[in-house]
């Protein structure tokens, strides 16, 4: 009887989901179902997600960065790897509840809620310099800039000022030889993951 009723919900969430054209949440309630099952055995599990496939030694530092932020052992870090074309670019990296989005589509959704914001606190009068405003602005930000020494650090994050010509998803090697992973380029400076513990990282 117990299995006729879980079937019956199982197809009453499928009809759900097809009649909103949801059906792609199938993917996200899959994801937040194994989740919990690895908390409930100690785990972690990341999902990156990318366009183009991450190098060895960029991988290698993603999972420092995700032993070294949560805590996690190297043998309770269920790792998995995605192609997603529709990213357009860079990657997504969800580990447990936490979401890193350093793609194209990312900084494409973040100017829409910039968009949005400025079109519901604004009245229609002047709001297309505003909007105008707004994509000058995130076009700075997501610039490659000539932009080395650390601004701040904190949750295994480092804004650096004074390095030229970096790229995304170029490494980048520290005084203390840390090395770390550029993942946003900002009109004067950069951010980097930071692949190690980043203990002897300082500011200036």
């Amino acid at each position: 009887m117990a299995a006729a009723k879980n079937e019956e919900s199982y197809e009453h969430l499928l009809k759900k989901l097809c009649d909103n054209s949801a059906l792609e949440k199938l993917s996200e309630i899959y994801d937040q179902y194994e989740a919990a099952a690895d908390k409930q055995q100690g785990s972690l599990r990341a999902i990156l997600s990318y366009t183009v496939p991450p190098t060895e030694e960029q991988l290698e530092g993603i999972r420092s960065f995700i032993i070294n932020k949560y805590g996690v052992r190297e043998g309770k870090l269920v790792f998995e790897q995605r192609e997603d074309k529709s990213l357009v670019s860079g990657f997504k990296l969800l580990v447990g509840n936490d979401e890193y989005d350093w793609s194209a589509l990312g900084r494409l959704n973040q100017l829409k809620d910039k968009l949005t914001g400025i079109q519901s606190e604004n009245s229609s009068q002047g709001i297309i310099s505003l909007i105008k405003a707004a994509v000058e602005d995130f076009d700075l930000e997501a610039k490659n800039q000539e932009i080395g020494f650390v601004s701040s650090y904190g949750d295994g994050i480092v804004i650096i000022k004074g390095i030229d010509h970096a790229a995304y998803g170029e490494i980048v090697v520290f005084d203390s030889g840390v090395k770390g992973m550029v993942q946003d380029i900002m009109a004067d400076s950069i951010g980097c993951i930071i692949f190690g513990t980043g203990s002897d990282i300082k500011e200036g």
